[in-house]
C-alpha cells in the first residue's frame, strides 16, 4: 500500500519537474538573442555561459526575457569565476584602457595580467586599486617591451641596462603626470639619465657623510638601489561600463 502511494506521488512530481525543465529550456532559448550580444561585448561566448543557466531561477530568466538582464548577468558571474572576471574588466575598461595606453600597453595585452589579480579585487570594481596592484607586473612588461629600443641608446650614454631598470617605476610616474610620453624615446632616456645621476649623487653624498664621521672617506662601489614602486597619479575617473 505504502509503495503504491509513493508511486502515485512520484508521478505528478516527476511530470511537474519535466514540465518545468521544458519551460526553462524554452526560456533560455528565447533569451539568447537578448543575452548573447551582451556576453560577446564582455568577451564571453554563449557556449561557455549556456550550461550555467540551469542554476538560475526561472523568475530571473523570465525577467531577463522582458529586458531586465541585470539579475541574470549577476547570476552568471556568481556561477563562474572566469565570467565574473570578464564582467568586472568590462565595467572598468573605459577607465583602465586609456591609462594603460599611456604606457603603450594595449588592452588585449593587459587582460591576461589582470586575471592574475584575483576575482575579489576585480569584482570590487575599483580601477585605481586594480591598476596599483598590477603595477609591479606592468613594469616588467613595459621593461621587456622597451628594452630593444632603449638599451642601445642608454649604453651609448654609459648607462647599463641593469642600472636603468630600477628607474622604470619612477618613469611610469613621470608618464602618468604628463612629464613625458611613452613613445617619446628621447624624453624617457633623458628621464632615466637624470634619475641615475640623482642616485649617484646621493650615494656620493652618503660616502662623504660617512667619511666625515669616521675621519676618512671610504672608497666604495656605488650600489644601485631599487626605486620604490610609486603611487601613480590617478587620472580623473569619468564614465564606466554598463
Amino acid at each position: 500500500m505504502g509503495g503504491s502511494v509513493a508511486k502515485m506521488c512520484d508521478g505528478p512530481i516527476a511530470a511537474k519537474a519535466a514540465a518545468d525543465k521544458k519551460i526553462k529550456s524554452q526560456a533560455i532559448k528565447g533569451l539568447r538573442p537578448i543575452i548573447e550580444p551582451q556576453l560577446r561585448k564582455r568577451g564571453i561566448e554563449w557556449d561557455d555561459a549556456e550550461p550555467l543557466f540551469d542554476s538560475i531561477s526561472l523568475d530571473t530568466l523570465t525577467a531577463a526575457a522582458s529586458g531586465d538582464t541585470t539579475a541574470v548577468m549577476g547570476a552568471l558571474g556568481t556561477a563562474s569565476v572566469p565570467i565574473a572576471i570578464k564582467q568586472a574588466l568590462f565595467k572598468m575598461r573605459p577607465i583602465l584602457e586609456p591609462k594603460l595606453l599611456l604606457y603603450g600597453v594595449a588592452w588585449v595585452d593587459a587582460t591576461p595580467l589582470f586575471n592574475s589579480l584575483g576575482v575579489e579585487l576585480l569584482k570590487g570594481g575599483d580601477p585605481e586599486k586594480c591598476l596599483m596592484a598590477l603595477l609591479p607586473v606592468l613594469v616588467k612588461t613595459i621593461v621587456t617591451k622597451m628594452r630593444p629600443v632603449l638599451e642601445p641608446i642608454l649604453l651609448e650614454k654609459k648607462v647599463p641596462w641593469t642600472i636603468a631598470v630600477p628607474m622604470f617605476p619612477l618613469v611610469l610616474t613621470a608618464i602618468s603626470l604628463g612629464e613625458c610620453k611613452f613613445d617619446d624615446v628621447e624624453a624617457i632616456v633623458g628621464k632615466i639619465e637624470a634619475l641615475v645621476k640623482e642616485q649617484q649623487a646621493a650615494v656620493k653624498f652618503d660616502e662623504v657623510d660617512d667619511g666625515a664621521d669616521d675621519g676618512a672617506a671610504e672608497v666604495r662601489e656605488p650600489v644601485p638601489t631599487v626605486a620604490p614602486v610609486p603611487t601613480v597619479a590617478p587620472a580623473p575617473i569619468v564614465g564606466g561600463g554598463e
